[in-house]
Order: C-alpha cells, then sequence, then structure tokens
C-alpha cells in the first residue's frame, strides 16, 4: 500500500476543512473522532480464462516465456465521509466537524484460475490456495495502515 495516499489524503481533508470551526467563545471546541472503516466486496472465481489470456493479463511483470496459472484482480476504493454537528446558543450558531469517516475498500475482486487445468486436482487446489493468499494480503495491506492513516490525519 503507498503511504503517500494516506499522506495526500489526510492533507486534502485539513486543507479544505476547518477541524475545529467551532472557535466563538461560548462554542464547545474537541477534535474530531476519526474512524477508519473497510468494505471488502466478495471475491468471485473465475475457470474460464486461457493460461494464454492470463499470461497476456500479466505481460507489464513477466517475460514473454512466463505462463500465469492463476492470478488474482481487485480495485482499491476510497471514500471520506464528514459529520458535522451545528450547536446553536443564544447568540450565535456553531457548527463543527464531528467525525470524520474514512472507508477504504476492495471491489471488483476476481480470483482466476486457468480453465486448462482440471477442477479438484492437486495442482488446481495449489494454485487457488496460492491466489487466495494474495487476497488475504490485499485486505490486511489495508488493515495495517488504520494507525498510519488516523495518526495522518490527527497531525497534518
Amino acid at each position: 500500500m503507498n503511504k503517500n495516499i494516506f499522506f495526500l489524503i489526510a492533507v486534502f481533508l485539513l486543507n479544505i476543512i476547518p477541524i475545529n470551526t467551532a472557535s466563538a467563545q461560548n462554542c464547545t471546541n474537541t477534535l474530531p473522532q476519526i474512524n477508519i472503516l473497510f468494505e471488502f466486496e466478495e471475491v468471485k472465481f473465475n475457470h474460464t480464462t486461457s493460461i494464454e489470456n492470463l499470461t497476456h493479463e500479466n505481460t507489464k511483470k513477466y517475460t514473454k516465456h512466463s505462463h500465469t496459472m492463476g492470478l488474482s484482480k481487485t480495485s482499491l476504493t476510497q471514500n471520506i465521509k464528514l459529520n458535522y454537528l451545528t450547536e446553536k446558543t443564544q447568540y450565535q450558531e456553531c457548527t463543527q466537524l464531528k467525525t470524520i469517516d474514512v472507508i477504504l475498500g476492495l471491489k471488483d475482486r476476481i480470483v482466476y484460475v486457468a480453465k486448462e487445468i482440471p477442477q479438484n486436482t492437486c495442482f488446481f487446489n495449489e494454485v487457488l490456495n496460492h491466489e487466495k493468499k494474495h487476497v488475504q494480503a490485499d485486505e490486511y495491506a489495508l488493515q495495517i495502515n488504520e494507525n498510519y492513516i488516523k495518526k495522518s490525519l490527527q497531525t497534518a
């Protein structure tokens, strides 16, 4: 996971949204709560794509003599939800950012096993299990950055 993307999110948020807009004398002045949420779309499995097509999908990574037996693909999603609270006092109205929800997700998740590999064979299971490790690594990469994202938003 590229740490620069999290820094850019933090800078973007903190440059366009004042953390504490409630600076008047009678307004409550607290930092917003930062929530990091994950949304992982269900993984789909595809056993209809040929070794040739899977290899072509991966040509940027491997030599022309490579053969791709399995492949996992996903797309990263990111969304930011801001929740404000407006309080009315006798003489003024105070608006303050209460929560920042950073929603990171993985969608369009597909695991491919080449159609030439017979299902329910040892080889098929090895390729499938290998690709499932990539799926787990994608999820883990997002989850281990939770504290980094929170710190970036709090200190930027």
